[in-house]
């Protein structure tokens, strides 16, 4: 009998699942543009967390790792109340129960673009010493893909349906702080399936953010 074992790793099939998740995702939306498995992304996004997230590393990883979800979350908080951080935004209803007008689940998708920008960062260069420099450069990016559909997939939208530029530069800030502080946790911490679930979302907006470009 064959040992299945000897050929599937855990990482293996945690890496499957993200692909065929957003495989399913994407296949769905360029089939049937009208459906959107995207109508539950707070599931999404919780699944995705917990088949990237390092449970096995340090207390003060995951103490950090918290304390940039609680951060992420009172950022956005005070960006919707206010307007000063990233512009006039609202959030609608894809990202699941709102508190104070603001989705909890996104204060960890700022860990999973955070670490996915981190983990990317040392993968592209592991010599690098700072490695959370670079982070900012890959979140930018993704963001760039993303906020022009966040509108169409009922994440958030825009005052007037303008993206203000400081949106991006507000993006770069924190999530540049937010790197420092989760290398600075555990330097020699690694979640290379972080950097995976990147790649993976990076595809998926990209191939999205062009079929609504070319519609």
């Amino acid at each position: 009998m064959l040992d299945l074992k000897k050929y599937i790793s855990i990482g293996f099939l945690k890496t499957f699942i993200l692909l065929l998740l957003y495989g399913i995702g994407l296949g769905i939306k360029i089939t049937m543009p009208e459906k959107n498995l995207w109508d539950q992304t707070w599931i999404i996004l919780i699944i995705s967390f917990a088949l990237v997230y390092p449970f096995g590393a340090s207390l003060r990883f995951h103490l950090t790792s918290l304390l940039i979800i609680i951060l992420g979350f009172s950022v956005e908080w005070l960006g919707v109340h206010t307007g000063k951080i990233f512009g006039s935004y609202g959030y609608g209803e894809n990202l699941g129960f709102k508190l104070l007008e603001v989705p909890p689940i996104i204060g960890l998708n700022w860990w999973i673009v955070v670490g996915g920008g981190l983990a990317i960062s040392k993968i592209i260069f592991p010599r690098f010493s700072h490695p959370w420099m670079i982070a900012p450069v890959f979140l930018l990016f993704l963001d760039f893909f993303m906020e022009p559909l966040a509108p169409v997939l009922g994440f958030w939208h825009w005052k007037d349906g303008i993206i203000p530029l400081q949106n991006f530069i507000a993006w770069g800030i924190i999530g540049g702080v937010f790197a420092w502080l989760l290398y600075r946790s555990s330097p020699e911490e690694n979640f290379p399936r972080a950097g995976t679930l990147y790649l993976v979302q990076l595809l998926f907006f990209g191939s999205l953010c062009l079929m609504h470009q070319w519609a």
